[in-house]
């Protein structure tokens, strides 16, 4: 997990965007995994909505 709230003040911008790509990259490979459940579908349709 990154975690950057307190540090975030201090972080350069190259910094804060290697996080934010990184946390891309990991969402990527959770909403690319097929929905078990119904719920887990519904979450993976938010997620992807949220990103658009």
């Amino acid at each position: 997990m990154i975690v950057v709230a307190r540090r975030r003040k201090t972080l350069k911008d190259g910094t804060l965007a290697q996080y934010r790509a990184t946390a891309d990259r990991r969402l990527d490979r959770l909403l690319a995994m097929p929905a078990v459940t119904a719920a887990n579908a519904e979450l993976q349709q938010r997620a992807k909505r949220w990103r658009a």
